[in-house]
C-alpha cells in the first residue's frame, strides 16, 4: 500500500504589525449617515475605519490599542484620515464629512 500526501491549503499568515495592515491595504472606510431627525434627511456622514482580514484585529478599538502599544497611533490616525478623504472624493455622497481625530493628530 502506498502512502498518499495530501496538500492542505495554507491559510494566510495573520498580519502582526499595525504598519503591515496599513501597507497591505487592509483598512476599509465606511460612511455612516448622520440623520437630522426633525427634518428626516441625511445631514452628513461619519467616516469609520474597519480592518479587513487577514488583519489580526477585527475592530477599530483593537487596532488602535495595538497602534498605541507600538507608538504608532498618530500615524494610523493620519492614514485613516487620508483614506477617508480619498474615499469621500471618489464617492457619490455629498455634504458634510465627519472624521474623528485626536488633538495630537490634528496638530500634525
Amino acid at each position: 500500500m502506498s502512502a498518499q500526501i495530501l496538500a492542505l491549503p495554507v491559510a494566510p499568515t495573520p498580519v502582526s504589525d499595525v504598519r503591515e495592515v496599513v501597507s497591505q491595504g487592509l483598512l476599509h472606510i465606511h460612511f455612516q449617515p448622520i440623520v437630522h431627525m426633525a427634518e428626516g434627511r441625511v445631514f452628513g456622514h461619519e467616516a469609520l475605519i474597519r480592518p479587513q482580514s487577514p488583519s489580526p484585529w477585527t475592530t477599530p478599538d483593537t487596532l488602535f490599542a495595538a497602534a498605541r502599544q507600538c507608538g504608532w497611533t498618530i500615524e494610523l490616525e493620519l492614514e485613516c484620515l487620508r483614506l477617508a478623504l480619498q474615499a469621500w472624493a471618489r464617492s457619490a455622497e455629498r455634504g458634510w464629512l465627519f472624521v474623528n481625530l485626536s488633538a495630537q493628530a490634528l496638530v500634525q
